[in-house]
């Protein structure tokens, strides 16, 4: 994560002032981020999940076809029979 920003401030000029923020399942990221200087904002998985649950958001599956595989915790929850956290 910090050698993506490292060269993304390195490589692209136009990113050298933006502000990055990371969405990870790790909340150490914080730390790192203090640590090295380097980066703004560490958004986790979770705290998107509960942020979503206070807006009454639901997480679907993505349609058939979509790119890339789905984590833990994309399944319909009433399919499953239970609750699930990331």
């Amino acid at each position: 994560m910090m050698h993506t920003i490292k060269m993304a401030r390195e490589f692209y000029p136009e990113a050298k002032g933006a502000r990055f923020v990371a969405i990870s399942p790790c909340i150490a990221k914080r730390r790192e981020f203090d640590e090295v200087g380097l980066g703004d904002f560490n958004v986790t998985i979770a705290s998107i999940e509960a942020h979503m649950k206070r807006k009454g958001l639901a997480r679907r599956a993505p349609p058939d076809g979509a790119a890339g595989v789905p984590g833990p915790g994309f399944e319909d929850e009433e399919d499953r029979g239970h609750s699930s956290r990331l």
